[in-house]
């Protein structure tokens, strides 16, 4: 009988703030998320544990995007013939 209670404790969802890899995850006051890029320090903050879970996604790929993007514009519309 002991495994069927643990087994109903592992269907319930975790309580715990979920990890996000490459970012900082806190939860608020009023249960929202706040979540910081480690490496660029963009932030997003979350309403619930899948918004989270998306927004860390969009942050990670952000970070690679902008690092990889050239700092100046390459041309601009004066360049032009």
């Amino acid at each position: 009988m002991a495994d069927s209670t643990s087994a109903a404790a592992d269907d319930k969802p975790s309580a715990a703030v979920p990890e996000i890899p490459e970012c900082d995850v806190t939860e608020d006051g009023d249960g929202s998320y706040r979540l910081r890029h480690k490496g660029s320090g963009d932030t997003a903050t979350g309403n619930d544990r899948q918004d989270v879970v998306a927004k860390g996604a969009m942050l990670r790929i952000l970070a690679v995007y902008a690092r990889d993007m050239p700092r100046e514009i390459p041309f601009t519309a004066g360049d032009r013939p």
